[in-house]
């Protein structure tokens, strides 16, 4: 799903995953693929999960403040009382 072009995709495609540590992704690189391996290419695989990485982390706090809005009693009296509604795409998470 990473938006890679060239040879960085080729090298991405002859790497596997190896595990998550944090914000720090480990992958194998196939022996094969060695002469794929390059600071310039590395450097654009560790963009790529960066912002994928990123992306994932923006969609799980939005994803948070949206059940924490839905779960809230004052908004659930309104929504059960009333018939109110909540807006779609009016519930952004705060920055901390």
């Amino acid at each position: 799903a990473m938006v890679l072009e060239g040879f960085a995709r080729q090298l991405a495609r002859n790497s596997a995953w190896h595990g998550r540590d944090g914000d720090r992704v480990n992958l194998t690189l196939d022996a094969k693929a060695r002469h794929l391996l390059n600071d310039e290419r590395r450097a654009a695989i560790e963009q790529a999960l960066s912002a994928q990485l990123a992306s994932q982390r923006d969609a799980e706090r939005q994803q948070d403040a949206e059940s924490v809005i839905f779960a809230d009693p004052v908004v659930r009296a309104f929504r059960e009382q009333f018939g109110a509604t909540i807006k779609p795409g009016s519930i952004h998470p705060l920055d901390s």
